[in-house]
């Protein structure tokens, strides 16, 4: 299958998102209470009925440096590796784990990048702890590299609506489903979802993400920390049906010495939604 990859996301200020649904509050749906009887809080993300975690063993073609990513991407045609998901690339062989503290592992432009050229000259503290003073390096070879993931999905029923949620992706992802471009999301720490129904078809589909080693917003990520890449928390397929719930908003006010609770609901369409709550002093 053939993938034309945008070019321009992951460096363009302007964009932080593109087709990523809203944010909401987090919640693992099952179909009944029945069902999540006696699952562990640990365990409900992965023994839900209408969640698939699609977590284990992926394709994965590491490129350091980009411009040897092909412009037509022949899925058909490319030798990929193994990677599990989630996991960073720098444990799994690809690169060298990378410590920072203070600064960026590339010239410190914002809100400009490195693209496709060498990383260029950098400000460098290597040493100082032993009383080498701060300059500039050139480090050897150094790209913003890419990796490009993929899987299978299989889907037996296109009535349901199906969300796709990566928990945690460093830099930045450009998903893509069946060939067709999906959207774009920065922010590595921050869930990002997307509705990838009108992109499916019965049986089994393909799934491809496009990582940055860096984007824009990389820039605010100058923390105390490894600064690695890749796909590195969980994966989610939400398998849902119109009458489910999307959202839900919980309000507390204190007065006169009680405690008032208001809540609303989202669904994925208009649908009527009842609250049932118990607990002590409910009345």
């Amino acid at each position: 299958m053939i993938y034309h990859f945008n070019q321009t996301n992951y460096h363009t200020f302007s964009v932080i998102q593109d087709n990523v649904l809203p944010s909401r509050s987090y919640f693992i749906p099952y179909s009944s209470t029945d069902k999540l009887e006696g699952v562990e809080l640990c365990e409900k993300r992965y023994r839900s009925d209408k969640v698939e975690v699609l977590n284990g063993e992926w394709d994965f073609r590491f490129y350091h440096d980009p411009k040897e990513v092909p412009e037509a991407f022949d899925t058909d045609g490319i030798a990929f590796d193994k990677v599990p998901v989630p996991s960073c690339w720098q444990f799994t062989g690809y690169m060298d784990p990378f410590y920072l503290n203070l600064r960026y592992q590339f010239p410190f432009n914002p809100p400009v990048i490195p693209t496709t050229e060498k990383v260029g000259r950098i400000y460098s503290m290597i040493g100082y702890d032993i009383g080498v003073k701060p300059t500039f390096i050139t480090p050897k070879d150094s790209y913003n590299s890419v990796g490009v993931y993929r899987r299978e999905i299989e889907v037996a029923d296109l009535s349901k609506i199906y969300i796709l949620s990566f928990l945690g992706v460093a830099s930045c992802i450009d998903v893509y489903v069946n060939g067709a471009y999906v959207g774009y999301s920065e922010g590595s720490h921050n869930t990002c979802e997307f509705n990838i129904t009108p992109h499916l078809r019965e049986g089994a589909n393909e799934l491809v993400c496009v990582v940055h080693r860096w984007c824009n917003g990389t820039y605010l990520e100058c923390q105390d920390m490894f600064r690695n890449n890749g796909i590195f928390r969980d994966v989610l397929l939400r398998v849902s049906d119109s009458t489910d719930l999307w959202d839900i908003n919980a309000v507390t006010e204190k007065r006169d010495g009680r405690y008032s609770l208001t809540l609303t609901a989202a669904g994925l369409s208009d649908t009527e939604v009842t609250f049932t709550f118990c607990g002590r002093s409910v009345t």
